[in-house]
Order: structure tokens, then C-alpha cells, then sequence
């Protein structure tokens, strides 16, 4: 396989944001057309730098708004040593966030598609998303969001049990603490059956401040979760989209995808573009949905505007 150069070549470079798991599904992705990605990261250690198809490793801070200004002037003189804007592609919510606060400013200097600012801090916020979902009555489970212990105890007797508990955000769990007593965020996820439980789960929770959201347990095996991957272009028209299955998820039942296969289901895929066109969503998402084993539906898990591993698969499929 021969690779473009990074300069000198009428195709655009790809600039890959690092991510919580690293951004190794898009760059190799990207390597089965002959391109080698440059990769930006917060973390110095990213195992996608050591990666053959990295031509080049940019550290940057850590994405709080705080240190946005250099983190910005740090991309955009990254892009100036191109002869054509690099192509920005992400894969964790708080790139996502970043690039959404400062859409303006890098739009001038990459070429990347994202919703309007208001909608992608909806999408990603998942009390937010919540609220919309009600609104637009898309196939969401009932969700509930807290921000304070008291207002969980005061409140208790009306989330639906078994349940689920999640922080809106899902960095605010990566403390210390938590990875003392869990691990990784998919370790801390658990079914709880009676308010008992939810009160000890929650009794030392961090940055519940921040927002948590209990919500309705969606019964089943882990083979009905499904995932809708799409890209809808600037007009909000689907130019690209796949569904596939989880077979497997490391930690069972709540974990990430371990064992996943593509499927073709035309009703499935339907479904996918459906939501998407009903909020108005433009750019790269994949929506996690999980079969109610009680009513046989679809119901939404999870919306993220952003790269998965699940596109490395795609692009083999």
C-alpha cells in the first residue's frame, strides 16, 4: 500500500482527534485508502501516536474551556503547514465540545461538518437530549435528571425502577475515586432494582452537581443492542449510513462493544435517519438503541456526534 504525503498532495490531510480510547478506528480507516493521519490528543501518552499510519503527533492541553484559545492557535498553525485546509475528525465528547465552542475559528482553517452550537451541546448533554426527546417524541426510555443527593432522595419514590444511573457527562466520572472503586466508566454502570440500592451507589457519587440522569431500564440481552452509524451532509440529508449488532460487551450488559457484526436491517436504518432528520442533526453520529424484550420496540441509549470504533468495521463492510 502506498500512502499520500502530507504535503504536495491535492488531497486533503486528515487532522484525528485522539479521544478517551484513542483515535486508532478512524486512522486505520483512513490507511485502507492510502492516507496517514496527522493526531492531535490531550494526552502525551495517546496509543494512536505510536501507530504506523500517524505521520505526525500534536500534544495538546486538556479540552476546558479554559485553554481553548491555545489549544486553538495551536491547530491553527498546525493547518497552516498545509497547502489545503485538513480534513478535523474527533472522537469523544469533550473534542466534540471544544470544537463546538470555537466552530467559528476552526472553520477557517478546517474542513469538518457539525451542527449548529446549540444542538450539538443538546445532543451531547444527556439531560438535555432527554428534554428533546420528549419533545420531538422520538423512542427514548423515561429519563430523570438530578443535580444534588437531596433532590434524588426527594424524588426517589418517582424514578422508575430498575434503573440505570449515568452522569450527564460522562468525563465527570473519570476522578480518582471512581477508578479506585470501578475501574473504567462501563464498570461503575449497573441495574438497580430498588431505591435501597440507588441510595448506596449514590452515596459517595462525584460531581453530582454536574448533572446525573436515572433512567428506565430497557430489559434484555445484550444482543439487542443495535447501533445506527450515519452522515448527514450539510442539508441534513443522509449521504451514508450502516446499522449493525452487539454480540458482546466488555464489562457484560453494560460495557463497550467487544464482539460487534453489521446487519441489514432496511427498518432499522429507517429508524436511525428518521431521528436524525426529526432534530434537524447534520455531520457523523451513531445511536446506540436496545430491543425492550417486554414490548419487542427500539429504544434510544445513547446519541453521539462523533467517531466511533464502530467506523473502522464500516469501512470493512
Amino acid at each position: 500500500m502506498t500512502f499520500e504525503r502530507n504535503t504536495g498532495s491535492d488531497r486533503p490531510v486528515p487532522v484525528v482527534f485522539g479521544g478517551e480510547n484513542g483515535a486508532l478506528p478512524i486512522v486505520r480507516s483512513l490507511a485502507r485508502i492510502g492516507l496517514r493521519s496527522v493526531v492531535v490528543s490531550e494526552r502525551n501518552d495517546d496509543i494512536t501516536f505510536k501507530s504506523r499510519y500517524c505521520s505526525e503527533a500534536v500534544v495538546l492541553k486538556r479540552f476546558d474551556q479554559e485553554n481553548d484559545k491555545e489549544n486553538v492557535e495551536k491547530l491553527v498553525n498546525l493547518s497552516k503547514k498545509f497547502p489545503t485546509k485538513p480534513v478535523l475528525l474527533w472522537s469523544s465528547d469533550p473534542e466534540v465540545l471544544f470544537i463546538n465552542r470555537n466552530q467559528e475559528e476552526l472553520l477557517r482553517w478546517y474542513r469538518f461538518l457539525m451542527c449548529e452550537p446549540g444542538l450539538t451541546e443538546i445532543v451531547v448533554d444527556k439531560a438535555k437530549f432527554a428534554l428533546l426527546a420528549t419533545e420531538k417524541g422520538l423512542p427514548a426510555p423515561k429519563t430523570f435528571a438530578f443535580y444534588s443527593r437531596e433532590e434524588i432522595e426527594k424524588n426517589i419514590a418517582s424514578i422508575p425502577l430498575p434503573c440505570i444511573i449515568k452522569p450527564v457527562h460522562m468525563k465527570d466520572w473519570y476522578t480518582a475515586y471512581m477508578r479506585a472503586k470501578y475501574g473504567s466508566y462501563k464498570h461503575a454502570l449497573h441495574r438497580f432494582a430498588t431505591a435501597e440500592e440507588l441510595r448506596e451507589f449514590i452515596k459517595d457519587l462525584p460531581n453530582i452537581e454536574r448533572g446525573v440522569i436515572a433512567q428506565e431500564f430497557i430489559e434484555g440481552r445484550d444482543e439487542g443492542v443495535c447501533s445506527f452509524h450515519g452522515y448527514f451532509n450539510a442539508a441534513g440529508e443522509p449521504t451514508a449510513a450502516f446499522v449493525g449488532r452487539k454480540i458482546r460487551t466488555s464489562p457484560i450488559h453494560f460495557g463497550g462493544s467487544a464482539y460487534v457484526e453489521t446487519i441489514h436491517e432496511p427498518e432499522f436504518l429507517k429508524l436511525g435517519i428518521d431521528i436524525c432528520t426529526t432534530i434537524g442533526f447534520k455531520g457523523i453520529v451513531k445511536i446506540d438503541f436496545k430491543r425492550n424484550v417486554l414490548n419487542n420496540r427500539y429504544y434510544v441509549l445513547e446519541f453521539n456526534p462523533r467517531f466511533t470504533l464502530w467506523n473502522y468495521l464500516g469501512a470493512y463492510a
